[in-house]
């Protein structure tokens, strides 16, 4: 099962370098369910993708690394 997939769900800003270069973006939303930290889907793309159609109202980005 290792390495493990993570995916975090981000808002299309159309600034993939700097995505690159300074995510995992840091969620501090006023109403962050489990409060401020860096919120992943773990293995499961199809969520992350539910989540940029919910939440992002289609326009999302998905970030993919791996965890070991």
């Amino acid at each position: 099962m290792y390495p493990l997939k993570l995916y975090q769900t981000l808002q299309d800003r159309d600034n993939p370098q700097e995505i690159e270069d300074y995510g995992p973006y840091i969620c501090n939303w006023e109403n962050t369910w489990l409060g401020d930290g860096y919120y992943f889907w773990d293995g499961h793309i199809e969520l992350a993708h539910w989540w940029g159609r919910v939440h992002r109202h289609n326009k999302y980005i998905i970030c993919e690394t791996d965890a070991v």
